[in-house]
């Protein structure tokens, strides 16, 4: 370190004492930096501002992060191949897909996952939990990606068209199915 404070307060990490505690909830930090962007939990506070949209976050990372959607900048790249992506998170989890390490195990089934997000999902299955909620009919769902889905259903929308024949539907897996109908294509053969 180059100077005495940020020494003393790098200690602080391995001491265990956290001297900037919250007053609302009572978390406390190693650092006050720490502590400045905790209160904006409770403040709401967003000072950093998205220089292409209104998007506002609460920390300078994450407005990086999220400018390089505008930008398409991806300055991670894989080693092994094409993959490139904004966060040094995402290529660890694309990693996985060379390595096929799946660090994440269910307690109550053989299920593994790259992700804790996967396996917390798939926990789903164990213990029911439907989390996502549609207001309008009050059907519940595992995952949010089903309740998107489902609300498609609701709209009546109907974005994917057969190339075929008028046909068109809400869910991309109907098309699918339905455009085999037009070609000879059967992905499920019986193997005995």
């Amino acid at each position: 370190f180059t100077r005495p404070d940020h020494l003393r307060v790098h200690m602080l990490v391995h001491s265990g004492e956290k001297p900037h505690g919250c007053e609302k909830c009572g978390k406390s930090f190693s650092q006050a930096s720490d502590l400045t962007k905790h209160k904006r939990i409770h403040s709401g506070e967003k000072p950093y501002q998205c220089t292409y949209c209104d998007y506002s976050c609460a920390q300078s990372g994450d407005i990086k992060r999220h400018e390089r959607k505008h930008t398409d900048t991806k300055p991670h790249q894989c080693a092994q191949c094409d993959y490139t992506c904004t966060t040094s998170n995402n290529l660890s989890r694309h990693m996985m897909t060379h390595t096929g390490e799946r660090p994440h195990r269910c307690t109550l089934c053989d299920f593994m996952s790259a992700t804790h997000g996967a396996l917390k999902t798939h926990m789903r299955i164990h213990n029911g939990e439907k989390p996502h909620v549609y207001k309008q009919c009050g059907k519940t769902f595992r995952q949010y990606s089903e309740l998107k889905r489902h609300i498609l259903v609701h709209s009546r929308k109907k974005p994917y068209k057969c190339t075929y024949c008028d046909y068109s539907c809400a869910l991309i897996g109907n098309l699918k199915r339905h455009e085999r109908k037009h070609s000879d294509t059967k992905p499920h053969q019986c193997t005995q």
